[in-house]
């Protein structure tokens, strides 16, 4: 009983308070509901209204230049207005007069010669001898001059707001062309003469039949005063001017409360307790409901956004850019366009995959999202740049402007070439790019990124760091590729590869050194082919091995009968791939009877950075059997100090590009210094390539580089005529001159 006393007491002192409060609570929350859902309303009638008044106002304009244009490139109006103006065929016969404003509701009509003078014009229907300058200032003639610059010969109308006085003019100007299909050339473009209609910027003219829903629309030209929200701004001439549309908004909100306060106001009060606490649990409820939808929302968007976009760039992927590529099809289509005009650019890095492998993936993400980065800063804003693969991106540009994309390209290689600096050390890299345009190259867009792709190919066939055009000889040599695999191995059976013999030369004495051999083939149909054809085939279906085992017995042979010169062979990455290379070079040695130190192999840094151990431990082997080891294009890749330390060479091959400017670039001449002085430093021998003027060999004899080779002392020589040339070039006159070594070799 005591308890029941108590609780009587507990429910009377506090939890009819408790609940008096959540009554009071509850109409608070229903009254500031009331002020939310107004406030809202206002705000969607101001969007309502401003929405309205675009459309409204660029259906007008679009209107406008369309009929500007429609009368531009009729060709009797060209004929009568553009050279000799003829006032009566314009004026008199209606062509260029009064109905313009009567039926089409064009208040203004200029014609403006190439002077920027208006000689003929029709005001609201009138006829007008004044000179417009005067009404309009220099904002007419700015119109016209912008009309000729948009004009590429053929008419395309510009529009923009002038001011005659206080009154508003929305005017259109296009270059008069001697028909739709008519062209103007540039001197004729330059001077051209421009028709520009105008049309009076007015309430009617804006609100027409919504205009119960907007009050006190005009235009007013200190538009700092008025509110956001409630004004369009104009596209002005000049464009100092600042002036806007300006407009009342129907506030529906406010109408909303007078009408419902007092309703809600009772109903507060006839609910009471229970609708009190009705009430408070369904707007808990529904906040929950909110809150957990937004999460699920939340998690949708993030998850359209992670399928949409490649995570280490940020950039879109494959995905988003099919579908971008798809949608420009589609929106020429729906345009009624005859075909979409689109380019795209499918880049592919040189040299990724070495430098993933030696830094690592986390150095790799860092190196392609600097790329993705540089490529968004090189291209055009409206372009889609994407990442679709490993190290391949492409780009998507609306046009196929065949010079806009070389500038492009030109732009992205030369950024791609910069240094990158990583966490772990700074690189080189290099860029390919392949371009297919449509509807040039493809209508269709797989079509169109495939033959993008095999461009890229192309390009790095051809040399990496370039960018060439889809051409449809690349689709043929794709067929070609098989036949050139079985013609390649059944040629190497049948005697159609040889070598050919470029001369190296100490570089103080000018006497001959030895040579490197150089692979060529024969082909009975094709003739000569060079190894930039089929030696990326080879190493990309393995019979690089076979080749490169007949070069390296068919040097050791040749050259074995002259002790006092050496041989230099080029191994390929997929050579070291193989296990027995060391016994491969130990056979040709043996069979061949020549002295193991007389043989020089020469590798790529590529072959380091692929697999450092594996490299090191064949490079030992090569090393144990006494051959000497050279790394070619010395400077074009990583050059990391660290490979020359840790692995056994024995010379550095100067790249070509760094000796074409040695004796004009001091960038060139430091470069080569630079490696002359780490090759003497750490105890190697240094042969410069491509040396071809004799202002790069005195510039090499100065900086004391040990041997020289290139197109300066001849071609590469035959083996049939390998035996005159070094019996001529081994006379006993005793050093050889570049004069001599021209008429010995060929």
């Amino acid at each position: 009983m005591e308890r029941t006393v108590e609780l009587s007491k507990w429910f009377g002192r506090r939890a009819i308070p408790a609940i008096a409060g959540l009554l009071v609570l509850a109409n608070v929350f229903m009254i500031a509901m009331l002020y939310v859902t107004a406030d809202e309303q206002n705000e969607f009638g101001e969007e309502l209204t401003s929405s309205f008044l675009v459309q409204q106002f660029r259906a007008i304009d679009r209107r406008l230049q369309q009929t500007t244009k429609d009368y531009a490139e009729w060709e009797d109006a060209y004929r009568n207005l553009a050279g000799s103006l003829d006032v009566s065929w314009a004026f008199d016969e209606q062509n260029f007069g009064p109905t313009l404003h009567s039926e089409l509701g064009i208040d203004y009509v200029f014609v403006i010669d190439g002077d920027n003078r208006t000689p003929y014009g029709v005001i609201k229907g009138k006829r007008s001898e004044a000179a417009q300058e005067a009404e309009f200032g220099p904002a007419l003639g700015e119109l016209a001059t912008r009309a000729r610059e948009a004009s590429s010969g053929h008419s395309t109308p510009v529009s923009a707001t002038l001011f005659r006085g206080d009154e508003p003019v929305l005017m259109s100007a296009a270059v008069l062309t001697p028909g739709p299909t008519g062209e103007l050339d540039a001197a004729q473009k330059s001077r051209a003469a421009v028709i520009a209609f105008g049309r009076t910027i007015d309430p009617q003219l804006l609100l027409d039949t919504a205009a119960r829903y907007l009050t006190n629309v005009r235009v007013a030209r200190n538009q700092q005063s008025v509110p956001d929200g409630e004004r369009l701004m104009l596209a002005t001439l000049p464009a100092w001017l600042d002036a806007a549309i300006v407009w009342e908004s129907p506030r529906p909100g406010d109408r909303l409360i007078w009408r419902l306060a007092p309703w809600i106001g009772l109903a507060a009060i006839g609910f009471g307790v229970m609708a009190a606490l009705v009430l408070r649990h369904a707007y808990l409820s529904a906040r929950a409901i909110d809150e957990s939808a937004l999460q699920v929302a939340l998690a949708r968007d993030d998850a359209r956004r992670m399928s949409y976009h490649d995570g280490v760039t940020g950039l879109p992927n494959r995905l988003s850019a099919t579908e971008h590529l798809a949608g420009l099809f589609r929106t020429a289509q729906a345009q009624l366009t005859a075909q979409a005009r689109v380019s795209v650019l499918f880049l592919d890095l040189d040299r990724f995959k070495p430098i993933n492998d030696a830094f690592g993936h986390a150095a790799g993400d860092q190196l392609l999202a600097e790329i993705g980065r540089r490529i968004l800063a090189h291209v055009p804003r409206f372009a889609h740049v994407s990442r679709v693969g490993g190290d391949e991106f492409l780009v998507i540009l609306p046009s196929d402007n065949a010079e806009a994309i070389r500038h492009v390209c030109s732009e992205l290689i030369a950024a791609a070439r910069r240094p990158i600096a990583l966490d772990a050390c700074e690189v080189h890299i290099g860029l390919s790019i392949g371009i297919a345009r449509a509807p040039h190259d493809a209508a269709e867009p797989t079509e169109l990124i495939r033959k993008a792709d095999l461009a890229m190919f192309q390009a790095k066939r051809s040399g990496r760091n370039d960018f060439l055009f889809f051409e449809e000889a690349m689709n043929e040599h794709i067929r070609d590729r098989p036949e050139l695999d079985r013609d390649m191995r059944r040629g190497l059976s049948a005697g159609e590869f040889t070598l050919h013999y470029q001369p190296r030369f100490h570089t103080r004495t000018l006497h001959l050194a030895g040579f490197e051999a150089l692979l060529r083939w024969n082909h009975p149909e094709r003739g000569l082919i060079l190894p930039g054809t089929f030696i990326p085939l080879a190493e990309e279906t393995g019979f690089i091995r076979e080749l490169g085992e007949f070069a390296l017995r068919k040097a050791c042979t040749t050259l074995t009968q002259w002790p006092e010169l050496t041989v230099s062979v080029n191994l390929s990455p997929v050579q070291f791939r193989n296990g027995d290379l060391v016994r491969v070079v130990s056979d040709a040695l043996d069979l061949s009877g020549l002295d193991a130190g007389r043989l020089e192999l020469e590798v790529t840094e590529n072959v380091l950075i692929h697999d450092p151990d594996v490299a090191f431990d064949i490079l030992k082997g090569l090393k144990a059997i006494g051959v000497r080891i050279s790394i070619d294009d010395f400077g074009t890749g990583y050059s990391a100090l660290g490979y020359l330390r840790r692995f056994p060479f024995d010379r550095l091959k100067i790249d070509r590009s760094f000796i074409a400017d040695l004796h004009r670039s001091d960038e060139s001449r430091a470069i080569v210094q630079a490696i002359l002085g780490l090759a003497r430093a750490l105890g190697l021998a240094v042969t410069a390539e491509g040396v071809e003027t004799a202002e790069q060999l005195a510039a090499l004899q100065a900086e004391s580089c040990d041997e020289v080779q290139g197109f300066h002392f001849g071609q590469p020589v035959s083996e049939g005529n390998l035996r005159h040339a070094i019996e001529r070039a081994l006379e006993p006159q005793g050093a050889l001159r570049r004069a001599a070594i021209r008429s010995v070799i060929p």
